[in-house]
This record gives C-alpha cells, sequence and structure tokens, in this order.
C-alpha cells in the first residue's frame, strides 16, 4: 500500500491543479500564433476531463504489479482491455456532446473502472496490511486538496486585476506561477496539519525521489 500512497499522495494534488490552471497550461504552451482564446476553452475543456483520470491511471501499474506478484496475470489484463473498451463505448455517448472533450472524459470512465476493478478484486485475493489506514489517508488527502483547490482559486482572483487581460505570455506565466506556488505551499501545509506522514521531514523528499528520480529502476 506504501507505492500506492506515495502516487496518491503526489497525483491527486496535480490533478486537481491541472483542472484548475487548465486554461493558463494550455495558453502557455499552446497560446501563440492563430491560437485563440476559444481553441483555448475547447483545449483546456479536454485537457480538465483528463486530468480526472490522472490518479486512477497512475494507480494501475502498481495494481498491476501486485497480481503480477500473485502469478496472475489474466485478471489486469481483463480489467485494462475492459476499461479500454468502456472507453471506446462511452466516447461514442460523449462525443456528440461534449465534442472532443468527450474523449478525454470517455478515458477518464475507463481508467476509473480498470483501477477500483483491480482494487476490489486484490482485496478478494489477498490480505492488504493497514486497509482502513488507507481509506484515512485518501480522505485526507481529497480534503488537502480541496482546500488546495480555495487557496488556487483565491490566488487567481488576487492576481486578476494587478495583471488585466492575460493577452502576454509573461502575464499567464506570472498568474500560473502564482498559484501554483499557493497552491502548493497551502497543501503540503494541510497535509502536514493532518499529519500524513508522506509529508514529513525526509519522507517527503523520499515520496519524491522515489517517483521522480527512482534509484536503480525501483519506482
Amino acid at each position: 500500500m506504501k507505492g500506492l500512497r506515495s502516487v496518491l499522495f503526489i497525483v491527486v494534488p496535480a490533478a486537481m491543479g491541472m483542472v484548475l490552471l487548465r486554461a493558463e497550461i494550455v495558453r502557455l504552451i499552446l497560446g501563440s500564433g492563430h491560437f485563440g482564446w476559444e481553441q483555448t476553452l475547447k483545449t483546456s475543456s479536454a485537457l480538465g476531463f483528463f486530468a480526472v483520470s490522472l490518479a486512477f491511471s497512475g494507480s494501475l501499474p502498481l495494481l498491476a504489479r501486485a497480481f503480477f506478484a500473485l502469478k496472475d496475470t489474466k485478471t489486469p489484463a481483463v480489467w485494462l482491455v475492459g476499461g479500454a473498451a468502456i472507453s471506446i463505448l462511452l466516447s461514442l455517448i460523449f462525443v456528440p456532446i461534449f465534442n472532443v472533450s468527450g474523449l478525454a472524459l470517455a478515458f477518464s470512465f475507463g481508467a476509473a473502472i480498470s483501477a477500483f476493478g483491480l482494487f476490489s478484486t486484490l482485496k478478494k485475493r489477498t490480505v492488504l496490511p493497514g486497509l482502513e489506514q488507507f481509506y484515512y489517508f485518501v480522505l485526507k488527502v481529497i480534503f488537502a486538496a480541496l482546500i488546495m483547490a480555495v487557496f488556487i482559486q483565491l490566488a487567481k482572483l488576487v492576481s486578476a486585476p494587478l495583471l488585466g487581460e492575460l493577452e502576454k505570455f509573461w502575464k499567464v506565466l506570472l498568474r500560473f506561477t502564482w498559484a501554483t506556488v499557493v497552491g502548493l505551499v497551502s497543501y503540503y501545509w494541510t497535509v502536514r496539519l493532518f499529519k500524513i506522514k508522506e509529508a514529513t521531514g525526509l519522507e517527503f523528499w523520499k515520496v519524491l525521489r522515489g517517483r521522480f528520480w527512482p534509484v536503480n529502476g525501483s519506482r
């Protein structure tokens, strides 16, 4: 469960940040030439729907490895293929409603179904130590991410009258950086307040190193 905790500790707030700052992200990467605000809004909508899937898709490799350790390769394949099939079917429903954003939304649903399916099957197959504590951890991380979301929105509101129209690259970058820093600081101190061990001392840096700078191929 430790690996899954580390993934969710990072990915849940990252997904929340991408949802709230999706327009700024798209504007920074693609906002040049003939890529106007109308195109930005359409692209950012797709990015927002896709960001919802991060927590689920980020958990899938770890859940699949748990089954591999049990010498079971069939179960992960069934759930992953099933999730992909559901994504395809849902895209036929969502695309006429949400246009291209419907593809991202369908993908998110498919990833969620695969992740929940693998996790529920794993619970039936083996004993997962510290399961109740894991549930509390997930609730704390989600609540901390929601608090972070409030601070990000406040940061955007504060910067709005100062920066005015975001027609310049540096203005978008400044707003994105300011909101990101405020969000990260608020999330960090919230999880510290909740006494989540991944946020305390060396454990925090171990989590970051394990996710972004794995040693000896570990993840």
